[in-house]
């Protein structure tokens, strides 16, 4: 039983990258997806072999440590681009498939909606917050 799960586990290494922890792997993956999209295509434009291949390089950079200032930028730049669309409520799919310019431009134009309708109660917020109530 044990010879054949490390055969089993040999095989799996040898088409897929190793990973440190699941987080890890959502992480680079994610990275890799971005790194690997062909430039003006949308995100179902991925070569699946493009993106292993660049998923792989990150986690043997990783597994090294050979270029970590360089992966730490990259993680950065995508915590920036998460949070960016989440303030957005958009997705990097949604951003991504942007062959249709007019259906981006409505997604970007109903986001602003939201964030602007938002903007009275964050006001309302901060200023309770600024200016607590005073009891007599």
């Amino acid at each position: 039983m044990r010879d054949l799960t490390t055969g089993m586990a040999e095989r799996l290494g040898a088409v897929s990258p190793t990973y440190r922890s699941w987080i890890r792997a959502d992480e680079l993956r994610e990275i890799a997806e971005i790194v690997a999209r062909p430039e003006g295509g949308g995100a179902g434009d991925v070569d699946l072999a493009r993106l292993e291949e660049t998923a792989r390089a990150l986690a043997d950079v990783e597994e090294t440590g050979g270029r970590e200032p360089e992966l730490q930028s990259l993680r950065r730049v995508l915590a920036d681009h998460q949070r960016d669309l989440a303030l957005l409520g958009l997705s990097d799919r949604q951003l991504a498939d942007g062959d249709r310019p007019g259906h981006r431009r409505l997604v970007l134009a109903w986001s602003a909606v939201r964030v602007l309708a938002a903007w009275p109660a964050a006001v309302a917020g901060t200023v309770g917050l600024a200016f607590p109530p005073t009891g007599s």
